[in-house]
């Protein structure tokens, strides 16, 4: 069920979102892919698959819609306090994007999903300005 959730956000992600927007999201999602597996790794020991990191993306990308909507809907500006609630609504949506995606217990998921906002959260700033 999660997969399709996925699917019908990153469709519909692309088909309104410009291009150059849709570009610098796939960067962003690889970059934050790869720095969530090796994190993940580290975080668990074990050997973690990037289609487990992607998937777990996927899902944080849907948790963070939701953030985004409700945040936009009391609306909450992206300055002052609303940067502050935008950080913690992408570190809530990627440990609940790498609980449910991954199986991982919470301690590493918490690990792992601070690792992944950070990037996410400094890529988010230097990509703005291109948009």
């Amino acid at each position: 069920m999660h997969l399709l959730l996925i699917v019908i956000a990153v469709l519909l992600f692309v088909l309104f979102a410009p291009i150059k927007l849709t570009l610098l999201t796939a960067l962003g999602v690889l970059i934050v892919g790869v720095a969530g597996q090796r994190a993940a790794q580290v975080a668990t020991g074990a050997a973690v698959t990037f289609g487990e990191v992607f998937r777990s993306i996927g899902l944080a990308f849907v948790f963070v819609t939701v953030v985004l909507a409700l945040l936009l809907g009391v609306g909450a500006a992206f300055s002052g306090v609303g940067v502050l609630l935008l950080l913690a609504g992408v570190l809530f949506a990627f440990v609940g994007g790498f609980r449910v995606g991954m199986g991982i217990e919470l301690g590493p998921a918490s690990v792992v999903a601070g690792v992944t906002t950070g990037i996410s959260m400094i890529l988010f700033f230097a990509f703005r300005p291109l948009v």
